[in-house]
């Protein structure tokens, strides 16, 4: 996303690459766990799709940070960091509606792939606490 990615620079050179990077990240998670969750509980459907816009919206607003991490990280081998991240968002992308569906099925609960999204967006949010602190102890000391 352009305006992640612009964001994620903007707020880099203002507060430092922890906040840059993670900060704008873990915020974005946030706002789209926290749509995703209203979204399952919304009592009209034009309310629930727009917060599922919404949480869609903010999730690719993390593009930015973590593309540029993977350069910041990986140096002379940062291709291989996106090309992971890819692969592992081709094979969530082919075992999801699978998984969702045979939820569906299971438990007749159309909200329940919500959820599990609200969980994915709430892990989401711990790795970028966990990567923030990385930033900060390798790339910021030097040690990287």
């Amino acid at each position: 996303s352009l305006c992640g990615g612009l964001a994620t620079d903007y707020v880099a050179k203002k507060m430092g690459m922890v906040w840059g990077r993670a900060g704008v990240a873990g915020s974005a998670y946030c706002v789209s766990m926290t749509a995703m969750y209203f979204a399952a509980n919304a009592a009209e459907a034009q309310t629930a799709a727009s917060l599922i816009a919404l949480s869609y919206g903010s999730s690719m607003f993390t593009l930015g940070a973590a593309f540029s991490l993977c350069i910041e990280f990986g140096k002379e081998n940062s291709a291989v960091m996106p090309a992971t991240m890819k692969t592992a968002g081709q094979v969530g992308g082919f075992l999801s509606p699978i998984v969702l569906a045979k939820l569906v099925t299971a438990y007749g609960d159309w909200n329940l792939p919500l959820y599990v999204m609200v969980g994915l967006y709430g892990l989401a949010v711990v790795n970028w606490v966990i990567i923030g602190r990385q930033v900060r102890d390798t790339i910021l000391d030097g040690q990287h």
